[in-house]
């Protein structure tokens, strides 16, 4: 009987896994099969022309399709393309400039406060100073 584990061993290399490069070519390049047939890759041209179309078509359907009427897209029309959008910056413009005005005048009060604490506060020192100097007088 032979012995398995000495003259049959399998040696791996395992340079492959390291370096991500392989000797061997793959099997569609070994036997020449073509992995893309001519018929996927113009089915996959078409399918992306299709595409392209589709979008094309609502695009244009959305600006230029009128109905019976021709009101409805008119209206739609005159609705995207409005100044609604610049009213409404105007009326976040005035509600920043009522915040500010706001601030603004918290904050003016609060220095108020503060220039009539330091002044009572010089004036109560001068004071005190004041009846000292009396008191020693006396």
């Amino acid at each position: 009987m032979k012995d398995n584990n000495q003259g049959d061993a399998l040696d791996f290399n395992l340079d492959v896994l390291t370096d991500g490069k392989s000797d061997a070519p793959s099997l569609s390049e070994l036997y020449k099969i073509p992995v893309f047939t001519k018929e996927i890759s113009e089915s996959s041209v078409n399918l992306i022309k299709e595409h392209e179309q589709r979008m094309d078509e609502m695009e244009k359907e959305v600006f230029l399709k009128k109905d019976e009427s021709g009101q409805y897209i008119e209206t739609i029309k005159k609705q995207v393309f409005s100044n609604t959008i610049l009213s409404k910056n105007k009326e976040y413009n005035e509600e920043q400039k009522q915040e500010t005005s706001i601030y603004l005048f918290i904050f003016i009060i609060f220095i108020c406060i503060v220039i009539v604490v330091l002044y009572y506060r010089k004036k109560s020192k001068e004071r005190k100073k004041y009846i000292e100097s009396i008191n020693d007088f006396t």
